[in-house]
């Protein structure tokens, strides 16, 4: 499509030039004319840009997020696109006929996915520096190790693959040392010989630094434990830390073919014996969540170009109807119609032009205003959630600037041709002639001219009302939300609602307009006045259509967002950190294979744990593979005594919910299962009975002790869904505790204390090379945060819209006054007081405003709450329905403040046309 618009555009003005070259005059003419009328074409042009400058930075924004997230993707993953290590086969290290049989796989690929492999030992540390008592006095952890004892296996020479060969190559340290990253070297203020102490788990070394080295490459490589600085040293040295044999690694990271560039977007299996690891993909599809709301900018765009493009065919409109004697005078001069459109089509060349040129430039500079906010959001949001560290940069592509321009350009050419070929097609008589309104009506008597707008009218609230209710069912909601929920689906039936609840009221207008008239008949004086404001509206039902619906896009974003954003800050406003967790305020997980038991000893006798910290259990994870977020935990009598888990039901055998945890903290043969586990799988099994899985290594055949009732504020938190066994059962299954986690959960007497205390905790996990500590509260808080101001970000875009349509009244006002002058000579010449031309200006601009901008906050409110809807079904096997939340003193204020703006900017030509003394505006021509 981008190379469509161009070559259209790129097509139009060749032979827009191609006529000005060979009708020089006319381009003189086209040119004088646009200089002549300066101010005209100023308001033209500011009209007409605002919304290219909108749509232009949305592509912006986008492309650079896009662009930074590929950058991203090269310097940390390069030509690696999955790993297989030997921790997720329940082993220490590969052998050699591992490797060969993995050479067999790679080679019977064939280069088609995989193109190789790079052997290396590698693993996650901590990192410490040491004070001359021993106590740490900096630390770095999720610093991953890299050794590489042999060299790269590749079947066909890429690029990548070219680089990270001759960089392999130069990491070689001495026995003894190790080179060390800048950023790390940094974080921890040491320089090349200084001593730090390594800490992999259940051991600690040490090791001096042998150079300090970039991070770019293979050493930008996080895998799968998501590492944040990196530690290269001698293959020796490494395979006494992780315990690997001589001439055998631990993990293989699988390469890409670059022949026709790298796909981190999918994963492909390389064999039927291997446990692989796609981190790229991983990596990459948390990195696209990033965009998943990017597209509301560009609704708010369309909607600004909406409103842009109704405004710019009304200016334009208006700019035709009032030099419709001038054309019939250059026609009755000798010009002919083949001329004229092309003189037309010149003026239409110079409007574009400049609208495109300017409106591109606007926008280039709000993309990079909205980069900066948004650039900041995410990064936070990435290494908080998904330890992926990103900086968002802006790219400008000089294919964006040219489809800006191109885009603007080709459509402020078509408004300026539709709105002026009436006026082209006219006759030289009809031409000279006086503007008439309404001519075709003088053949409809009234009666069936208002027998038929009511038909009309009736059908159109009817079929309103039928979509309406239609979008109450079920049915509607499924539509849109499930598998996920559809945002441009939901957009744009929200676009079809409001334009034909423009249209209905359109129809409507006489009536409404009516009523209005009847409301303000007890007011004598200013009767007449309303009489005059109401009249023009209807004369020129076109162009008041296009205002009102013009009006209508005005609040309708901006209510929308405040309606989303209101109610799903309250959704995720109302969280407890144990509501969460199952009872707990914090929880830190590690892959450390060390018996749970061992890693609380540990942390207990670390030398940052007080006494007076608070009550800690360590418990199996092991997450499962076939649903969303849920884990087989393995848990112990400590934690069944301080869980707060509510159950839904509990085997009659039992007497109370703690001798159930009990029980199954005790007996391998009990299970408790989560409600969501239950309903993922479409299981109908309750409390007391057998439930059988048997499904991608999760193997249990155990009695349901309970149902656990999963809290909404779990949906997030890896800590309370889905199944808990006895720790002891745990540890005798090879399929679970291969590949398993350990979680350490913490509970505080009092939960005031945690922010307090958060730090110190931390600190002993981080010496065990556990990190980081998650604070459910502070992540919650993040995450609001983070549609706190993006929704924000997003009510100030569509403010930028809402300035648009009130600016554009405006413009259109001064138009209708250079239009009309005429008129308001006559009503001046016949007596009536300068005061009511210009309250009677500023009325008709007023009402047909309000009622548009009316329209597009109900419109955009009932959007918002659909859209909530949509969205808090995620997860859900069947529709269900939340409370939604209005923010009804924000819509009351964004009303009000249109409404208040709206009428200063009606003052401006109400004024101009309150000044005109009626000589003046008797005159026929400028």
């Amino acid at each position: 499509m981008k190379w469509i618009i161009l070559s259209a555009a790129l097509i139009v003005i060749l032979y827009i030039l191609n006529l000005m070259q060979g009708k020089p005059h006319l381009a003189r003419m086209s040119f004088r004319h646009l200089w002549t009328h300066r101010q005209r074409t100023t308001l033209a042009v500011i009209g007409s840009m605002m919304g290219i400058a909108l749509v232009t930075s949305s592509l912006q924004l986008q492309s650079s997020l896009s662009q930074s997230i590929d950058r991203q993707m090269e310097q940390a993953f390069g030509p690696i696109i999955a790993e297989i290590s030997a921790a997720s086969h329940g082993l220490t290290s590969f052998s050699a006929e591992d490797e060969k049989q993995l050479r067999l796989d790679v080679d019977a690929d064939g280069g088609a996915v995989y193109n190789g492999y790079i052997p290396a030992i590698m693993g996650e540390v901590t990192l410490a520096l040491q004070d001359q008592q021993g106590i740490p006095k900096a630390v770095v952890p999720k610093t991953m190790v890299f050794a590489f004892p042999e060299e790269i296996y590749a079947v066909n020479d890429g690029p990548f693959v070219r680089e990270y060969v001759e960089q392999i190559r130069s990491l070689h340290p001495e026995r003894g040392e190790g080179w060390l990253s800048e950023a790390a070297a940094a974080n921890m203020d040491v320089a090349v010989g200084d001593s730090i102490h390594v800490r992999t788990g259940q051991e600690e070394f040490t090791v001096r630094i042998g150079k300090l080295i970039p991070e770019s490459g293979m050493t930008a490589y996080r895998g799968s434990e998501k590492t944040r600085s990196s530690l290269v040293v001698h293959p020796e040295q490494a395979a006494n830390w992780f315990t690997v044999p001589d001439h055998e690694v631990n993990r293989y990271l699988l390469l890409a073919n670059e022949t026709d560039g790298i796909d981190y977007e999918v994963g492909y299996m390389l064999g039927s014996a291997w446990q692989m690891q796609w981190t790229a993909m991983a990596a990459y599809d948390h990195l696209q969540d990033t965009m998943k709301l990017m597209p509301i900018f560009t609704i708010a765009s369309i909607t600004a170009v909406c409103i842009g493009l109704l405004l710019t065919i009304n200016v334009f409109y208006m700019l035709a109807e009032e030099r419709k004697q001038e054309i019939g005078v250059l026609r009755a001069i000798g010009m002919t119609r083949g001329d004229l459109k092309k003189l037309l089509l010149m003026e239409g060349f110079w409007y574009a032009l400049l609208s495109g040129v300017i409106g591109t430039g606007a926008g280039m500079i709000l993309s990079h205003f909205l980069l900066r906010r948004l650039g900041r959001m995410f990064s936070t949001l990435m290494l908080n959630e998904n330890g992926i560290l990103i900086e968002y940069k802006a790219y400008v592509q000089p294919s964006i600037l040219a489809l800006g321009v191109a885009s603007g350009f080709l459509l402020i050419l078509f408004c300026m041709i539709w709105a002026s070929r009436r006026v082209n097609q006219m006759s030289i008589v009809d031409a000279l002639k006086p503007e008439q309104v309404n001519q075709g009506k003088e053949n409809r008597t009234k009666r069936n001219a208002e027998r038929n707008r009511f038909i009309i009218g009736m059908i159109c609230v009817a079929v309103l009302a039928g979509i309406i209710a239609y979008s109450m069912t079920d049915d509607f909601m499924e539509s849109i939300s499930f598998p996920s929920a559809n945002p441009l689906q939901i957009m744009m039936f929200c676009f079809l609602l409001l334009v034909l609840l423009t249209v209905t009221v359109m129809v409507m207008l006489p009536f409404i307009l009516k009523v209005i008239s009847l409301i303000a008949s007890p007011l004598n004086r200013w009767r007449g006045m309303l009489n005059i404001a109401l009249r023009y509206p209807m004369q020129y039902e076109r162009r008041t259509m296009f205002v009102l619906l013009m009006f209508s896009f005005v609040l309708f974003l901006t209510c929308f967002s405040a309606v989303f954003g209101k109610t799903a800050g309250g959704f995720f406003g109302q969280f407890d950190s144990r509501n969460a967790t199952g009872g707990f305020d914090a929880y830190a997980v590690t892959t450390q294979q060390a018996p749970p038991g061992q890693l609380k000893e540990q942390l207990l006798h670390s030398p940052f744990w007080d006494d007076d910290q608070p009550e800690t259990v360590t418990i199996y994870k092991k997450e499962i593979p076939f649903v969303y977020n849920q884990s087989v935990y393995g848990i112990d009598e400590e934690y069944a005594a301080l869980q707060k888990l509510q159950l839904l039901e509990v085997d009659a055998s039992f007497s109370d919910k703690a001798e159930a945890w009990n029980t199954v903290a005790k007996e391998a043969d009990w299970m408790m299962v989560s409600s969501v586990f239950l309903d993922a799988m479409g299981m109908d099994v309750q409390a007391g009975e057998m439930l059988h899985i048997d499904r991608d290594g999760i193997v249990l055949q155990k009695k349901i002790a309970g149902v656990v009732d999963v809290h909404d504020n779990m949906s997030s938190f890896p800590a309370a869904r889905g199944i808990w066994v006895s720790a002891e059962m745990f540890e005798q299954e090879q399929l679970l505790l291969q590949g398993s986690e350990r979680m350490m959960l913490f509970q505080w007497a009092d939960s005031r204390l945690v922010e307090e205390e958060a730090a110190e905790v931390e600190q002993a996990l981080t010496s065990l090379n556990i990190y980081p500590l998650q604070l459910p509260e502070e992540i919650n808080s993040d995450g609001t945060a983070f549609l706190r101001m993006f929704f924000g970000l997003f009510e100030g875009f569509n403010a930028l819209a809402a300035i648009i349509g009130i600016a554009g009244l405006m413009i259109l006002l001064l138009r209708t006054f250079r239009d009309r002058r005429r008129q308001f000579g006559m009503l001046r010449t016949i007596g009536i007081p300068s005061t009511y031309i210009k309250w009677a200006f500023v009325v008709e601009g007023s009402v047909v405003a309000i009622i548009g901008m009316t329209l597009g906050a109900v419109v955009g409110s009932y959007g918002g709450a659909i859209m909530v809807q949509a969205f808090m079904q995620d997860g859900n096997t069947e529709v269900i329905r939340s409370g939604i939340e209005l923010p009804w003193l924000k819509m009351a204020l964004y009303e009000l403040g249109a409404v208040v703006l709206t009428i200063l900017c009606t003052l401006i030509p109400a004024k101009k046309a309150e000044a005109q003394s009626p000589a003046e505006v008797m005159r026929t021509f400028d």
